[in-house]
């Protein structure tokens, strides 16, 4: 049998670990959704491109999200790196591709969210999206690809060369015959 005293301490322990408990039960993990799920792009090295990852805030509150390249960050930019969702709300954020060097390279992008109410102490989540980026050597325009019948650029080239053969036959043809007259 408890007498007073053992039942006021077991019941002072009870409500200390409840106070203790009762705050984490409380905590709310935010939530990230991005499309695509991962970025395969193709550039020529020296020209500039941009592909797209939509981010949406599957969580009851609002919070901040962070999106960066683990590595390559003089290539890939992600505009904008740092913003607001609500609860629900999406965005679409520019990923700004600068090739300076042609290969194969790969990394991940890093996409983090965080509680706005209490950004160090909430607990976030986060995202890796691979992105596998092929930088290829600098298009060039060869004299082939000028003169091809099947482009409208090499149509043109195809009947101003004509045309230039032509005006020199005939200039040549005249200053012939103005010859054979004197």
């Amino acid at each position: 049998m408890l007498n007073t005293t053992n039942s006021r301490l077991i019941l002072g322990a009870i409500a200390a670990i409840a106070l203790l408990i009762i705050p984490f039960t409380f905590v709310r993990a935010i939530g990230i959704t991005a499309l695509p799920s991962e970025i395969t792009i193709t550039v020529s090295r020296g020209e500039n491109t941009t592909a797209h990852l939509t981010v949406q805030n599957p969580s009851r509150e609002v919070a901040i999200f962070e999106v960066y390249p683990d590595d390559l960050d003089t290539m890939i930019i992600p505009i904008p790196s740092r913003f607001t969702l609500e609860s629900a709300e999406t965005r679409v954020i520019e990923i700004k591709l600068i090739p300076k060097q042609e290969g194969v390279f790969t990394t991940n992008l890093s996409v983090l969210a965080r509680p706005i109410t209490d950004p160090l102490l909430g607990i976030g989540s986060g995202l890796k999206i691979p992105i596998n980026i092929t930088v290829t050597a600098p298009r060039t325009m060869s004299l082939a690809s000028i003169i091809s019948l099947s482009s409208p650029l090499g149509i043109i080239v195809a009947l101003l060369a004509t045309l230039a053969v032509c005006i020199y036959a005939f200039h040549r043809a005249l200053k012939k015959r103005t010859a054979e007259r004197y």
